[in-house]
């Protein structure tokens, strides 16, 4: 994960991203949806801490190739220590123009003062 010199690569710094101590993601059962098909995404609040977390909120976005926001919901979302929470549910009925094409989806996890805490994005 770093070269000769002990310069990160790439991997580096997903690996650092995907191992946070408060960390938000989803759970979808396949990558690719056909026409009139509703997807469906959990979204998660994983707490790897030894406190609660509380007051944060979560964004899940459904974006198209060009960046557009098909679909969105927000909520709430909090975690005791050392859990992991569902807190929320995303849907999207895939019209005729998306059938078996890829789209994204933006999770975003904010504390109680707006901050970024943690995002991802699924290619699907």
């Amino acid at each position: 994960m770093v070269d000769w010199y002990g310069t990160p690569k790439p991997s580096y710094y997903y690996m650092k991203r995907a191992s946070r101590p408060i960390h938000v993601g989803a759970d979808f059962p396949r990558y690719i949806w056909k026409a009139g098909e509703e997807f469906g995404a959990d979204i998660y609040l994983l707490n790897d801490t030894y406190g609660s977390v509380k007051g944060q909120t979560f964004e899940a976005r459904i974006l198209g190739v060009a960046g557009e926001e098909l679909a969105s919901k927000n909520g709430s979302a909090s975690a005791g220590e050392n859990q992991s929470e569902k807190v929320g549910r995303i849907t999207y009925t895939i019209p005729a123009n998306l059938s078996g094409k890829s789209f994204f989806l933006s999770v975003e996890l904010k504390g109680h003062d707006g901050a970024l805490v943690s995002s991802i994005m699924y290619p699907i």
